[in-house]
Parts: C-alpha cells; sequence; structure tokens
C-alpha cells in the first residue's frame, strides 16, 4: 500500500519536472499538460484551509492472477499550521485520524480503541517524519503538505493533454503522465479561481495485472468552518487506550530535531 499512498499524492504535485525532458523527443512533456498539474498543486499548497470528501477504489492482484477491487471514503479537513482531522471507511473498518498541533491520534470509532502520541512540530514535519520513518505516504495527508512538492515526480519521462470533458455535470482537463512503472491520469477543474484535482487514475504497469487505484474527489470548501475542538479527540469511558508502535516511533522526532 505505501506505493499507492506515494502516488496518491503525488499526483497532486507535479511541481517539478526533468530538465532535459522537454528536449528529448522520447521523453516528451506537454507544457500544457505540466502547467495544469502545476497551477492545481501551487493552488492547494497556498491555501490556509481547505476540507473535501473523497471516495477510493484500488487493486489487488490474487496470486498474480485474480485481480480483487477494495474500497475507501472518508472526509478531510486541514487548516495549516493548525490542525487536521480525516474520517475514513474500508468495509467495516472506520479510522479516525486528528492531529491539533501538539498531539497525533488514531482512533477506531467502532472498535472503541485510540492511540495517541505528542508531536509539536508542524504539519508538513510530522508528514514528513511519516515518510522518512515508515516508508509511507499516508493517503490524501502528502496533498496538503507545502514542502512535498519539491521531492516528487523527478522520474516523470512524458505527459500529455487530453482536453476538456464533464465529470458530474463539471468541465474539467484531462492530464496523463508517466514513468517507468506508474502511469496515471488527473481530471483538474477548468475554474481558473479554483482548480481543485476532482478525479485520479493511477496504474502500476510494473505489476502483473496492471493494478489501478482511482480517486473522486468533491465538496471542496476552501474557506471551511472550524474550532478547536475540530482536531482534537476527547476519549470516551468506552474507548481504551492502546499503544501503536509505528505511531510512537513516528513521533519521538519533532521539526525542531
Amino acid at each position: 500500500m505505501a506505493l499507492v499512498f506515494k502516488l496518491l499524492s503525488a499526483l497532486f504535485f507535479l511541481i517539478t519536472l526533468p530538465a532535459h525532458a522537454a528536449d528529448d523527443e522520447q521523453n516528451a512533456i506537454d507544457p500544457k499538460a505540466a502547467e495544469i498539474a502545476k497551477k492545481s498543486a501551487e493552488f492547494l499548497a497556498s491555501r490556509s484551509a481547505l476540507s473535501f470528501k473523497w471516495f477510493v477504489s484500488y487493486d489487488e492482484v490474487v496470486e498474480e492472477r485474480e485481480k480483487i477491487t477494495y474500497l475507501r471514503s472518508g472526509n478531510t479537513l486541514m487548516v495549516r499550521d493548525t490542525g487536521f482531522a480525516m474520517y475514513t471507511e474500508r468495509g467495516e473498518t472506520l479510522r479516525d485520524y486528528y492531529w491539533d498541533g501538539a498531539t497525533v491520534s488514531v482512533v477506531s470509532p467502532n472498535e472503541n480503541w485510540h492511540a495517541s502520541a505528542s508531536y509539536e512540530g508542524s504539519f508538513d514535519s510530522l508528514v514528513a517524519n511519516v515518510r522518512d520513518k515508515t516508508g509511507a505516504i499516508l493517503p490524501l495527508w502528502s496533498m496538503l503538505s507545502k514542502s512535498l512538492p519539491n521531492d516528487l515526480l523527478i522520474n516523470v519521462d512524458s505527459g500529455a493533454y487530453l482536453g476538456t470533458t464533464l465529470i458530474a455535470g463539471r468541465q474539467v482537463h484531462h492530464v496523463v503522465f508517466s514513468e517507468k512503472d506508474e502511469d496515471w491520469q488527473i481530471w483538474v477543474s477548468t475554474d481558473e479561481d479554483t482548480p481543485v484535482p476532482i478525479m485520479l487514475i493511477g496504474t502500476e504497469k510494473g505489476r502483473t495485472g496492471w493494478p489501478q487505484y482511482r480517486v473522486y474527489m468533491s465538496d471542496w470548501n476552501l474557506d471551511p468552518e472550524f474550532s478547536e475542538a475540530s482536531f482534537k479527540f476527547v476519549p470516551d469511558e468506552n474507548s481504551t487506550a492502546i499503544t501503536l508502535p509505528l505511531l510512537t516511533d513516528v513521533t519521538t522526532r519533532s521539526s525542531g530535531d
């Protein structure tokens, strides 16, 4: 799943491209495709707050022959340098994530357990810490980081602009990018004032069966209502505190270390 998480975040942040790509006819990146992706990434990075809903479907290939599709959905709220909250579901499994600038919590509301650890660094440093210590980029966290775009997509080989289309009545640009083992497509709103990503599809062409993941994002709110309580988890008497070694490892270093 770490690769899937990496790709989910990478698609939002096509900021830097190989300097040689424009001069290589075999590795051509359409400037318009790059511009659209870059504007969307810069727009998201410039927002002080945002919220959105998302729906994901992704494939797993069993024994290199049978392809099974799984579903995940949720919603995300982020106020930069203040807090983060995400609510997710996959089948019967529910997971909530909170960060209020001082404490990170992972919560299982239907299984009645929670785990919390102190983390007083920035949200960007938290995302980087997860990546550095676990090798994973958590789903839809990295698109909220301002620093991550500088580290992504250095292996992009080609890109193309495929024009505009409609998704659920909304006009979007359709752009595609490719590297050695992965291809992806992004649909970005044509609204110049709010060029948010609406949908993406990624294909792991280096794996048997070419499994895909698909993400649809909706209900973008660029001025969401929130309070300090939005980012704080307060357990009730039925929730049992547990220790997650991974969470403890990630939070042992803050941005000042």
